[in-house]
């Protein structure tokens, strides 16, 4: 297996999901789901330190359709939608990039996040950018830049910016 792609992939998802807590912390420090998001991260990424590229990974497709599932049950207004959904494709893109790289259980995995996050709503609002990832980020590069663009867009969120690295760290 291509190191430099697990590493990529937990580099996206890490990113991503540090990304996620700074807006709650932000924007609602005591959201009560914020402990269990905070525990299926730590599986998630556990579970992609151990699986094996070319390997059965619906385990954890299933894990990040959990966190998936933990983000679209924070609170957040529609003004703040475009932030969420770049944290959502972050970790759809993890998804993505292990079912390009995995079995057959893995794409039917895949499938199921794609049906259910097709009629995702928030605050009883149906978010159509919820649908299957957006875009897919290949790389830490390429998602922070987009997360930076659109949490400056909100002066409250500026500190939720996350470092953007010098080279692109796309696959190989």
């Amino acid at each position: 297996m291509c190191q430099n792609f697990k590493q990529n992939l937990l580099s996206v998802l890490s990113t991503s999901l540090t990304s996620v807590e700074e807006v709650v912390a932000i924007l609602d420090p005591t959201w009560s789901g914020l402990p269990q998001f905070k525990t299926d991260v730590q599986a998630a990424i556990t579970a992609i330190t151990n699986w094996q590229e070319g390997t059965p990974a619906q385990n954890v497709v299933q894990i990040l359709d959990i966190l998936i599932a933990d983000v679209n049950l924070f609170p957040v207004s529609p003004q703040y939608q475009a932030v969420i959904v770049i944290a959502l494709n972050g970790i759809k893109s993890v998804i993505v990039l292990i079912e390009e790289h995995s079995t057959g259980a893995t794409q039917a995995a895949a499938q199921s996040v794609t049906e259910r996050t097709a009629n995702a709503t928030v605050n009883g609002r149906k978010v159509d950018a919820w649908i299957p990832p957006t875009k897919v980020y290949e790389g830490t590069r390429e998602y922070a830049l987009d997360w930076n663009k659109e949490v400056k867009k909100h002066p409250n969120l500026v500190h939720a910016t996350v470092p953007v690295p010098k080279k692109w760290h796309v696959l190989p």
